[in-house]
């Protein structure tokens, strides 16, 4: 899912930089290789889809490999939200506990975002 996000995220890098340091705009990396020496970057969501990826190479060496589907989701912590780091200072706690609750909502499905282009979305209109 994130493969396609790099070039979105080293475009919009690229436009906060050249913005410079006295903009107030920060970036939520999307997957992982976020670079580690941007003030722009605030923090970065990434998956364990590295990981699943691993495992299954390694299973299939041992002739234990499943077909199973492996969905990475908030639910099951496959997908995380990293430590805001250099910006930790300027987290409140009441944002913290809006991230937490928002978390929440889109694993009990009270909160959904949703676009044109979602998949879910094309399988419902066929």
């Amino acid at each position: 899912m994130f493969l396609f996000a790099d070039a979105g995220n080293q475009g919009a890098l690229r436009a906060l930089e050249e913005a410079g340091n006295n903009s107030a705009q920060r970036l939520v990396w999307m997957g992982d290789g976020a670079p580690t020496n941007s003030a722009q970057i605030i923090t970065a969501v990434s998956t364990l889809t590295k990981d699943h990826l691993s495992e299954a190479i390694t299973a299939a060496r041992g002739s234990e490999f499943s077909s199973q589907t492996v969905i990475d989701s908030l639910d099951n912590n496959g997908v995380v939200l990293a430590p805001f780091a250099a910006h930790e200072a300027l987290m409140t706690p009441e944002l913290k506990d809006a991230l937490a609750t928002m978390r929440q909502q889109l694993i009990t499905g009270e909160l959904v975002v949703s676009t044109p282009f979602d998949p879910l979305i094309f399988a419902q209109k066929k």
